[in-house]
C-alpha cells in the first residue's frame, strides 16, 4: 500500500511524519529525553527501494515508548497531541507555588475523518485481529502489537535473534480515559507481542478499570442472582466500606478504627475494629499483603512473604508478646 500511494514521491509520505511530530521531542519536565529519529529521502541511508516499506511497519525510525503512547493518545484524544506531565504541582510547607498544566502540541494531528478510521482500526485489532484473544467482556479495547527484530550494532538483524514485543492503546475504547503500552525487550521462548506484551497490558487494563468506579457504569448487572455478600479481605475499612456502600451491599459498621477484621453472619458483614497495641503481636489474619505489611512494619517486625491474596496464617501468634526487629513469616492465599 505505502509503494502503491508513495513510492513516486516518498518525501510524502514522510512530510506526514514530521506534520505529527515523531521526528520532534516532546518537550519533558525531566532532562534526558532522546531525540527521536525519523529519516526522509535525503538521508544517506535512505533507499529508494527497501526504506519506505520497511518504515510503514515501524523499522528504520528510532521512538521512545513514551513518544508512542503520545502518539497513540492523540489518536484516542481525536487527534490532539499533548505532552506527558510528570508534576502536576510544586508545594512549598504545604502550600502550592507552581502548577502545571498539559502542554498542547498539535491541536489536530489529523482531519476528524482520519483520527475516525484510526479508531476503528485500532479496535478491529481486538475484534478481529492479533489482540482478539485479549479482549475485555466488560469494556472496548484499542491498540496494536508490535513484534521487531533487535539488530545487534553492525552485525545487523542475522547475528543473534533478539527481539522486542510491544503492546500499546487505550481504554474504554469508546470513550477513551487511559492510554498504556507495554515492551518487553528480549523475550525468551515466545516473541510475538500478542503472547508476550498483550497479557500484561490486558491485566494492567483489567486492574485499572476494576480499580475505577467511575467506569463501572454496569456493575449491578453483574450482581444479579448473588445472595451472599463477596468476600473482603481485612484492613483498611475506609476503603472497604467505600466498595460496599457503591455496590448497595448491607454492612454492619461495629468499627470505627482505620483497621478491621470482618465477619461474614446472617445479618450482613460486620466490622469488628483493629487496634493496634506496642510490644503486641497484630493480627493480620484475613488482610491482603499490603494492609499486612504495613502493620507489621509499624510494630518493628521483619516479614517474610509466601503466596498471594490474603493473610490465612502468620507464624506469630495474636497478641503475643514481640520485639522490635523480630521475624515473622506470613502465608497469603
Amino acid at each position: 500500500m505505502v509503494n502503491t500511494h508513495y513510492r513516486n514521491d516518498q518525501s510524502r509520505f514522510t512530510d506526514h511524519l514530521y506534520r505529527w511530530g515523531l521526528n520532534e521531542k516532546l518537550g519533558l519536565q525531566i532532562p534526558g529525553e532522546a531525540q527521536p529519529v525519523v529519516k526522509n529521502p535525503k538521508n544517506k541511508s535512505w533507499n529508494k527501494n527497501l526504506t519506505l516499506p520497511q518504515m510503514a511497519y515501524g523499522y528504520e525510525m528510532q521512538l521512545t515508548p513514551l513518544h508512542m503512547l503520545s502518539f497513540y493518545n492523540a489518536i484516542a484524544n481525536g487527534g490532539k497531541l499533548i505532552a506527558p506531565i510528570f508534576v502536576k504541582e510544586i508545594r512549598k510547607l504545604g502550600n502550592p507555588i507552581e502548577q502545571f498544566e498539559a502542554r498542547v502540541i498539535n491541536e489536530q494531528i489529523a482531519s476528524d475523518e482520519t483520527i475516525n478510521k484510526m479508531q476503528d482500526l485500532l479496535e478491529g485489532v481486538f475484534t478481529q485481529g492479533t489482540g482478539k484473544s485479549l479482549a475485555s467482556k466488560y469494556f472496548k479495547i484499542a491498540g496494536k502489537t508490535g513484534t521487531a527484530q533487535v539488530a545487534d550494532g553492525n552485525k545487523g538483524y542475522r547475528a543473534k535473534r533478539q527481539y522486542q514485543s510491544s503492546f500499546c492503546g487505550y481504554f474504554p475504547a469508546d470513550n477513551p480515559k487511559y492510554s498504556l503500552i507495554v515492551v518487553i525487550n528480549d523475550p525468551k521462548g515466545a516473541y510475538y507481542a500478542a503472547l508476550v506484551a498483550g497479557p500484561p497490558f490486558k491485566e494492567i487494563a483489567d486492574r485499572i478499570y476494576a480499580s475505577d468506579m467511575s467506569l463501572a457504569q454496569n456493575y449491578k448487572e453483574h450482581l444479579v442472582g448473588n445472595t451472599k455478600a463477596p468476600e473482603a479481605k481485612a484492613g483498611k475499612s475506609k476503603a472497604v466500606k467505600t466498595v460496599y456502600q457503591s455496590l448497595g451491599i448491607k454492612t454492619l459498621y461495629a468499627a470505627k478504627g482505620d483497621y478491621f477484621n470482618s465477619i461474614d453472619t446472617s445479618n450482613g458483614l460486620v466490622y469488628q475494629e483493629y487496634t493496634s497495641v506496642k510490644g503486641v503481636m497484630p493480627n493480620v489474619t484475613g488482610m491482603g499483603l499490603k494492609d499486612a505489611l504495613y502493620l507489621l512494619g509499624n510494630a518493628g517486625l521483619k516479614a517474610k512473604v509466601t503466596g498471594s491474596g490474603k493473610v490465612v496464617k502468620q507464624s506469630l501468634a495474636p497478641g503475643s508478646k514481640i520485639s522490635k526487629g523480630l521475624g515473622v513469616q506470613i502465608e497469603l492465599k
